[in-house]
């Protein structure tokens, strides 16, 4: 069975859509695994980066900021969804749909790409998206091709990275940078465990922990690509 993807676009009571209806010539694109916020605004007039940027910091605080041309970068060490209004990640989960990260956010509407199982979960989601006060222009919808890399596109960073601590992901962070997990391997547990500072044993259960998680985590989808494709033995 191949699953159904949607392009929708969403008005709703968000502060990213009021804030590109108030700068209509930005565009704003955001990734969130509900720990961190990624956002990355595009507008030729400084004055309107400028602008974006007082908003979000009067908000939340930033802890790091990126300018280059035309485009401004901020990274949030928390996450800065608005819990107060009606969250379009929750009326998903409701209806069996999820969303393909980034959401890009221009001319007051959120760009949704959407996947489902059933078509009809499709159609739900903009029904009860409509029953909450918003507006929905669906856009297109057609199921995936069968040589289409959907399993990859299901996953986003919120599934990768929930249940994982800071020192999970620190771990293994920096265990695949200095080459662990190559094929020889540049550098053994031992090795790693001295340069942060913990015992080998220590070391090593931060990682284990970390890849259980991250493998429970993606399960589901390595179960369906096992029955999808031939597995190399």
């Amino acid at each position: 069975m191949r699953p159904y993807e949607a392009k929708i676009e969403v008005f709703h009571d968000c502060p990213y859509s009021h804030l590109t209806k108030r700068y209509p010539e930005a565009m704003i694109v955001l990734w969130c695994n509900q720990r961190n916020h990624v956002i990355e605004v595009s507008s030729d007039s400084p004055e309107t980066l400028e602008a974006v940027e007082r908003t979000f910091a009067g908000n939340s605080p930033i802890a790091q900021i990126m300018r280059q041309g035309t485009k401004l970068s901020m990274i949030f060490r928390e996450c800065c969804c608005d819990e107060s209004t009606p969250s379009i990640s929750t009326m998903m989960d409701s209806t069996y749909c999820w969303y393909i990260p980034p959401v890009a956010f221009y001319g007051g509407w959120e760009h949704y790409r959407v996947v489902s199982w059933q078509k009809e979960n499709i159609t739900n989601l903009v029904k009860t998206i409509e029953s909450k006060g918003g507006t929905v222009n669906l856009k297109s919808i057609h199921p995936l091709g069968e040589h289409e890399p959907w399993p990859e596109q299901l996953l986003s960073s919120t599934n990768i990275l929930s249940g994982l601590t800071r020192k999970q992901i620190e771990a293994l962070v920096e265990a695949y940078q200095l080459g662990y997990f190559d094929v020889p391997a540049k550098i053994d547990s031992e090795g790693m465990a001295r340069r942060s500072g913990l015992s080998r044993s220590t070391f090593g259960e931060h990682l284990r922990k970390a890849e259980y998680r991250v493998l429970s985590n993606i399960f589901p989808i390595l179960k369906m690509v096992s029955k999808d494709f031939e597995i190399e033995k």
